[in-house]
């Protein structure tokens, strides 16, 4: 009897210890289950974090690919306007000359040299008599050589990123049933060609009814302004019109330039301010834009002169009931190498090396006239996308341009100066150079690389 007691306490004792074995393998099992869970969970995060950053990435890449797409794109497209204004010019120009003897165009160019500038404005020491001898058919002629391929181009490039931006400006002025362009001081139309072009050739507008007024002081311009004209697509047929307003701007504004700027959709400033006084340039402006319709645009093209610059909206280009939607100051523009080689092929065999102006400092502004608030919140919001995909390509720029100077920072330091000391004393000595000049020349340049190490610290950081 005592003895199956025993074996039954035996066993309950084998029973109670497998059953505590195999809670607790049921407890690790649980356990090692959670951990797992949470493993898994984790990873799961950690994937759909690196999804996140890995879908990041490659909208910057896209955005970045796009951006750069975008402006060669542009670039091309300006470059082929370049050659078609070098070529429109080049035509207008045979047609002005006529029968003209070549030779006497050659020799007014070689005697415009001493009493005008390179762009042809007369120099400050230049008497009256010779700016009235010197203004002739001829004067023109050179004008427009030397300057309207230059000047054409420049505003082909800056109208055209204009334009890009903000396409719904574009949309706009192809609705209307008739595009009026207002050129203020443009005789050369070097504004007017490029506006037209841009529409053409840049956005594929088949058929343009335009409208043209220009204002200059000086009739003389006429001729030499619907030559020009004569020569785009648009206003071969009869339906363009071309309007010369001949006005002194630097008095009141009579009735005809009144109605020009206020029925204008396009009001150009291109070169303007540069052939008047400085003290008119702010109350003439003031004046121009006052005048402006809203939903019309304000383009300003000039050297990029302090003076011109204060005179149009400061350095911020703030005007009342105006949005600036694009601007350009003191950018360096040149004329791209294939547009020079063509007008040198054109020319040579007819001026030589007699070449036209191939870059300026451009100070160029675009605003737009409006009178409804949410039109402008809309333009301002696509800006502001536009900008900051163009702003994510230069802080990539900046920080490949920051590791670069860093990398070379870290060659030039300090110790990199210690094993030529022992050399350069020995060679200043044989050179007949005292102990306190060695150490001083030596303490220079290590207070160089201080300086340049401060340099790449103060960059980098």
């Amino acid at each position: 009897m005592k003895f199956i007691v025993r074996e039954n306490a035996r066993k309950q004792n084998r029973l109670r210890k497998r059953l505590g074995k195999a809670v607790k393998e049921s407890a690790e099992n649980n356990s090692l289950i959670e951990k797992c869970d949470m493993v898994e969970k984790n990873d799961m995060e950690n994937e759909h974090l690196n999804v996140e950053a890995l879908r990041t990435q490659i909208l910057d890449v896209k955005n970045f690919i796009e951006i750069n797409a975008s402006h060669e794109m542009h670039l091309c497209k300006c470059i082929a306007v370049s050659l078609e204004l070098c070529e429109l010019y080049h035509q207008a120009i045979r047609e002005l000359i006529g029968y003209h003897p070549i030779e006497y165009v050659k020799r007014y160019f070689n005697n415009l040299k001493s009493v005008t500038n390179r762009w042809c404005q007369f120099k400050e020491d230049c008497s009256l008599f010779n700016k009235l001898r010197c203004n002739t058919h001829y004067y023109r002629i050179a004008y427009i050589y030397r300057n309207s391929t230059c000047l054409s181009s420049a505003v082909a490039h800056y109208f055209g990123i204009f334009l890009s931006q903000h396409t719904n400006i574009v949309t706009e002025l192809l609705h209307r049933d008739e595009i009026r362009i207002c050129s203020v001081g443009g005789g050369s139309t070097s504004d007017v060609v490029s506006f037209i072009k841009v529409l053409e050739s840049v956005f594929n507008v088949k058929e343009l009814n335009v409208h043209v007024s220009i204002i200059d002081a000086d009739k003389k311009w006429q001729n030499a302004c619907i030559t020009v004209l004569k020569g785009l697509r648009c206003f071969r047929n009869s339906i363009c019109k071309i309007e010369f307003i001949e006005a002194d701007l630097s008095l009141p504004f009579n009735s005809k330039v009144i109605c020009a700027i206020e029925n204008a959709h396009i009001v150009s400033m291109v070169k303007f301010f540069s052939d008047l006084e400085i003290k008119i340039y702010e109350s003439l402006f003031q004046e121009v834009h006052s005048l402006i319709n809203p939903g019309s645009v304000l383009f300003l093209l000039d050297f990029a002169a302090s003076n011109i610059v204060k005179a149009c909206g400061g350095s911020l280009g703030d005007l009342p009931e105006y949005e600036l939607l694009y601007e350009a100051p003191f950018d360096s523009y040149t004329l791209h190498i294939s547009v020079v080689e063509k007008h040198l092929l054109l020319y040579g065999h007819m001026f030589g090396t007699n070449i036209c102006n191939t870059m300026f400092k451009a100070f160029c502004r675009v605003w737009v006239k409006y009178d409804n608030i949410l039109a402008v919140e809309n333009i301002k919001m696509e800006t502001v996308g536009f900008e900051e995909r163009v702003l994510r390509k230069k802080i990539k720029k900046f920080k490949s341009f920051c590791d670069q100077f860093q990398n070379l920072s870290g060659e030039i330091k300090i110790n990199s100066y210690q094993p030529w000391k022992e050399y350069f004393s020995v060679e200043l000595e044989k050179k007949g150079y005292r102990e306190k000049q060695i150490q001083k020349g030596i303490r220079q340049s290590t207070e160089r690389s201080c300086k340049v190490e401060k340099i790449g610290k103060t960059v980098t950081d």
